[in-house]
């Protein structure tokens, strides 16, 4: 494991932490998120407190870098909307600030097409507008890779879900890569969804050409369509009709599941959580289909018990563990 990059991207999701708290220092609901996110392992705390070498020298820069670039003040949260947060947070890591306000004010000096990487942290959200006037919302636990250039615009899914609203741009094809499968697209709103073994792509609006390693042309995906591709299949690729509400609900703090093995119903559910939920062997053949409201990390598992026939118990190793709702222990 590169520990670098690790802690590259620990400290880019810290720096994220910063810039929210201090723009919404009153929202009762991010506190609680961060307090869940910092406390869940030393290792943010660590990340977090190394924010404080660049945020002093960062923080005022704001209001002089958008004025140096002829910028208009954004009318929504800086920490979302903002040039600033767009271009110099991400780069400033290990409190590299020469760097990060190079990057900013002198960007046309740059030979190179510069990459961005952002994060949503666990039971948190996180949108991106860029610079070609597309928007890139992340769900929890994703993160992904940006390269807008001249003649391309890149993206690399690293993990996790997030929803592209893609302006349109007949010179500069917009691709995204998530393990073996390439989705291109002029001008389009679609949803990728890359979990440990399966990769699905889901149309909105426009046309995808979807493609995989193994295939030479890839499969056109329209609007209300879903392509998928899973470990084990030689890049095949599955595609069929969807119901879109339901895949990009996740949008508004709402997970539905049809059908789902309870394998990836705990898997996006933990996504969610501050300490991972695991099951019981006894469900494991059990298959979960309705909706859970995920706005409120404390109150998932009571919705859990509420909505479906299970119930959470602390098992001996000390991890919470999701079990039948009739179960009776072994006396």
């Amino acid at each position: 494991m590169d520990n670098s990059n690790s802690d590259s991207k620990l400290f880019d999701i810290a720096m994220q932490w910063r810039l929210r708290l201090d723009s919404e220092p009153e929202n009762r609901t991010v506190k609680q998120k961060f307090n869940r996110w910092i406390e869940a392992s030393e290792l943010h705390r660590q990340a977090y407190e190394k924010t404080n070498c660049v945020w002093d020298e960062l923080a005022p820069l704001e209001n002089a870098m958008l004025s140096s670039l002829e910028v208009d003040k954004p009318v929504q949260p800086w920490w979302k909307q903002s040039f600033f947060m767009r271009t110099v947070a991400p780069a400033a890591l290990a409190c590299g600030l020469l760097v990060a306000l190079t990057l900013a004010l002198f960007p046309q000096q740059q030979n190179e097409p510069q990459s961005l990487h952002y994060s949503a942290a666990t039971g948190d959200q996180y949108e991106v507008q860029l610079a070609d006037g597309s928007t890139v919302h992340l769900n929890a636990q994703s993160s992904i890779l940006i390269t807008i250039a001249d003649k391309k615009r890149h993206v690399t899914l690293e993990q996790g879900e997030v929803f592209f609203d893609i302006a349109h741009d007949s010179e500069r094809p917009f691709t995204v890569e998530a393990g073996t499968l390439k989705v291109t697209v002029l001008g389009t709103a679609f949803n990728i969804y890359k979990s440990a073994n399966r990769i699905d792509v889901t149309t909105l609006e426009g046309l995808v050409s979807v493609a995989t390693e193994s295939t030479e042309q890839g499969e056109p995906l329209r609007p209300g369509e879903q392509a998928s591709t899973t470990s084990g299949t030689n890049g095949a690729i599955d595609i069929r009709k969807v119901d879109t509400a339901k895949i990009t609900a996740w949008r508004n703090n709402m997970l539905v599941f049809e059908n789902t093995p309870i394998s990836q119903f705990i898997a996006d559910i933990n996504r969610y959580l501050p300490s991972a939920l695991t099951v019981d062997p006894s469900l494991d053949e059990q298959r979960i289909s309705g909706a859970i409201n995920v706005a409120d990390a404390d109150g998932i598992l009571d919705n859990l018990e509420l909505t479906f026939k299970v119930k959470t118990i602390i098992n001996n190793d000390g991890q919470l563990t999701l079990i039948p709702a009739d179960y009776k222990p072994v006396e």
